[in-house]
């Protein structure tokens, strides 16, 4: 109800008037009835009414409509008013409308709390947006692009990718050439997020490229990142692993600083970890002298590289994935021919096992597949069937022409080779692949063949049906030294000719 509105200022006006009118209505019946008996009850009921509706208007004007109008106005102009004043204003306002005063002030004081609370959660939202674009866009920035096209790219490939989780950590990897026979790679985080943790990750990078392209080992640069980041007087740390990859020999140099293990794969056989030394993580301390350890590669082998957020992933109970789980996967991987397959596949196998949420870390991973041929030793794979044994036979005599191995040993090799191949076809019914290798001694004085498969645990010699049981004969006569070895997921045949 609006105290200034017309229609209640006229009711109150005409109470007034009305007061007044009866008052001379009284007067005009009581000079017109010559001052009657009856005319005197008359008048004292008229002026009783008049003095009534008089009092009444009083005080509606006093208690009501007056403390409405002070009410009025100091709703209206509430925002020019200070709230000290405006509450003095309003406990000075007497009755009920003092009461629905201060239910408004109440009122008001609260909406006023809770806008400023709606700015302070929306300003915070917004700074957290920007920072995690910010920090978005500095992980970004760092990771690797195109290799350059020398002739010893096609000697490994490599893939990495980050998993950034919410961003409770910064992780990043990279990988890029020194020289065209040097490949260097490099991963890590920063166990904060946020974009001094962002700024931090990228500085490290960036000093880890500068130092090695000036020359320097991998245990030189790793010593002067480390007192650099020191220098910096940041309360974080930077965990990474920094290795160099020989791409002509397969030389794997590395120094790790705080993630998990290099996990590595020989040739088509499990993933087994590598027991190695994990140093102090970079920026804790300044006297830290960091020293380098190294893997050999051959072709087929296969080197997996990755952070902790991966292993320590846990589910809606508090499980860890694991390295256990981890290697089981990437076992699992084996038959993808491109390490970008595979990481894919580990990646959805950690997000099938705990769905991300605010307890998860991100992770980052690299996988280096290294597929150069050696001189020595090399390997072919094939489907398990008979009709890929004139292929065997070319990979064979490319490898001995490669070692020069005369050719008159070729007959005797080769049929041990065409026959040990044939048993191993028939063995595996035709089913999955065939890994046959082909390695010469470095004085050339012995060839081993081998193939591996599945072969349910059986030799493949054991045979003794018609030609079959000749082809083994064969081996066993003309091979100087044979083995089997069954596996959980493979088994293997070597034959050793002594030339």
């Amino acid at each position: 109800m609006n105290p200034t509105n017309p229609n209640l200022k006229n009711a109150l006006q005409g109470g007034v008037i009305l007061s007044a009118a009866a008052a001379w209505v009284a007067v005009l019946i009581l000079a017109l009835s010559g001052w009657q008996k009856w005319s005197m009850w008359v008048i004292f009921l008229v002026l009783l009414i008049a003095i009534t509706l008089t009092v009444c208007a009083l005080v509606l004007r006093r208690m009501l409509f007056q403390p409405m109008e002070e009410l009025n106005d100091l709703i209206s102009n509430w925002r020019d008013t200070s709230p000290e004043d405006l509450e003095k204003q309003i406990n000075a306002i007497p009755g009920p409308m003092g009461d629905l005063g201060e239910v408004f002030y109440g009122q008001m004081a609260a909406a006023e709390r809770r806008m400023a609370g709606i700015e302070n959660t929306t300003a915070e939202r917004t700074t957290q947006t920007v920072q995690l674009q910010v920090t978005e866009d500095i992980c970004r920035s760092v990771l690797p692009q195109t290799l350059k096209d020398y002739p010893s790219r096609q000697y490994f490939e490599i893939a990495g990718l980050v998993s950034p989780g919410q961003r409770k950590c910064c992780t990043f990897y990279d990988y890029f050439y020194i020289d065209p026979g040097m490949l260097c790679v490099s991963i890590g985080q920063v166990p904060d997020q946020g974009i001094h943790a962002a700024l931090l990750m990228a500085a490290a990078q960036t000093l880890i490229r500068s130092r090695i392209h000036l020359g320097r080992s991998i245990e030189e640069t790793m010593n002067d990142v480390n007192t650099q980041l020191y220098d910096y007087g940041t309360k974080n740390e930077v965990r990474a692993l920094l290795g160099t990859l020989d791409t002509g020999m397969g030389f794997f140099n590395y120094v790790n600083t705080g993630v998990c293990a290099p996990i590595l794969m020989r040739n088509g056989e499990r993933f087994e970890r590598v027991d190695s030394v994990i140093s102090t993580p970079l920026a804790r301390n300044q006297n830290v002298s960091y020293r380098a350890e190294e893997l050999r590669l051959r072709q087929g082998d296969r080197l997996f590289l990755c952070t902790e957020g991966l292993v320590e992933a846990q589910d809606q109970n508090g499980s860890f994935f694991g390295e256990q789980a981890l290697r089981e996967t990437l076992n699992r991987t084996r038959a993808q021919k491109e390490p970008s397959d595979s990481l894919r596949y580990v990646m959805s196998e950690v997000a099938a096992f705990c769905p991300w949420d605010d307890s998860h870390d991100g992770y980052s991973a690299l996988l280096l597949d290294y597929r150069k041929p050696e001189k020595e030793l090399a390997h072919r794979r094939v489907p398990g069937t008979s009709a890929y044994a004139g292929e065997i036979l070319d990979f064979l005599k490319t490898r001995l022409d490669e070692n020069g191995i005369s050719r008159r040993h070729y007959a005797r090799i080769a049929v041990l080779l065409d026959e040990l191949f044939s048993l191993c076809c028939r063995k595996q019914e035709g089913s999955g692949e065939l890994v046959v290798e082909c390695g010469v001694a470095p004085d050339a004085q012995s060839v081993t063949l081998r193939i591996s498969g599945q072969f349910h645990g059986e030799n493949p010699l054991t045979e003794d049906e018609g030609a079959v049981y000749h082809g083994a004969d064969y081996i066993q006569n003309h091979g100087d030294f044979i083995s089997f070895k069954p596996g959980e997921e493979q088994d293997a045949i070597s034959v050793v000719c002594f030339l």
